[in-house]
């Protein structure tokens, strides 16, 4: 009885322990049809790999998901990355980041324009 009860206990999904970042845009760029400008707009935000992702500031919530991947590049390297997503019926906003360098690109887009922003992120 004990043996299955430790077995039974070994086979249950464990609880996903949430990974936190606070990442900082560094540079941006809106574009538009007829033009290119510079932007910091919204650049800083806060991935959760079990809740999504959001602005920083009061009274944000996450929206989208967030999913960890990882593998070896052609040079035998560890390659890790987050990669976040959120769509409405009027935008896309995709988020990558490499988890071991810890920097980002993210790209929210709107029919005729996208926003675009880089930059690096901390673990909290």
């Amino acid at each position: 009885m004990k043996k299955s009860l430790l077995l039974a206990a070994l086979l249950l999904p464990c609880a996903a322990q949430a990974e936190i970042y606070f990442c900082d845009g560094k540079a941006g760029a809106v574009l538009e049809l007829d033009k290119a400008s510079e932007s910091l707009v919204d650049a800083d935000f806060l991935i959760s790999t079990t809740a999504g992702f959001k602005r920083t500031g009061p009274n944000e919530d996450y929206r989208g998901e967030c999913q960890v991947g990882s593998l070896n590049n052609v040079n035998g390297n560890a390659v890790r990355t987050i990669t976040c997503t959120a769509f409405t019926p009027f935008a896309a906003d995709l988020i990558m980041m490499d988890a071991i360098n810890l920097v980002f690109t993210r790209s929210l887009s709107f029919p005729g324009s996208s926003y675009t922003w880089t930059g690096q992120c901390s673990e909290l």
